[in-house]
């Protein structure tokens, strides 16, 4: 299933960060999964978004991450919340899972980690929905940008970016404040 080195990765990093519940639910809510989606997070650490995705939405959700000590604790995470029926998580290097079963993305890259992986969104050829938190695709316009304050940083102004790839805007969304 695995093809690359790990010296090939979408997110070579020196600290692991966690995304807040504030940015997770923001994502949630810009994405709109629903029981019918497939949602991916490529590199999903510790797994919190996608146990947090599954519990608020009923969607399906695969986690990719590279890091056997982290895909290990978000199973164990994933179990604890009884959610193994819903998530699954997958030991390995996200430039070579095959995400074509996919509807949707959250993503927590560094642009260089973005640019890597929209070749592979493009190539899927159907209609995606992304999310992106702290950097957006360059040179793609998005369709929203929410700013996010966590509470552990109240001066803070985080973005979250939404995109859609295969498919146009819908009219509603520009209607829809994200009230989180």
């Amino acid at each position: 299933r695995f093809k690359t080195s790990a010296l090939d990765m979408i997110a070579p990093r020196k600290k692991l960060w966690s995304t807040p519940i504030e940015v997770i639910d923001v994502s949630i809510q810009l994405l709109q999964p629903g029981p019918g989606d497939i949602v991916f997070d490529m590199g999903c650490g510790d797994g919190r978004f996608l146990i947090r995705c599954a519990q608020l939405t009923g969607a399906k959700c695969v986690g990719v991450e590279i890091e056997e000590s982290r895909a290990k604790e978000a199973q164990e995470s994933v179990s604890r919340a009884g959610l193994d029926h819903l998530i699954t998580i997958h030991v390995g290097n996200a430039l070579d899972f095959d995400v074509s079963s996919a509807t949707a993305f959250f993503l927590y890259l560094v642009p260089r980690g973005l640019r890597r992986i929209l070749p592979i969104l493009r190539d899927l050829n159907k209609p995606l929905r992304v999310v992106t938190y702290m950097a957006g695709f360059e040179g793609i316009e998005p369709v929203a940008i929410e700013q996010v304050t966590p509470k552990h940083q109240p001066d803070a102004k985080w973005k979250v970016f939404l995109f859609y790839f295969g498919m146009s805007t819908p009219s509603w969304l520009h209607c829809v404040p994200c009230g989180l």
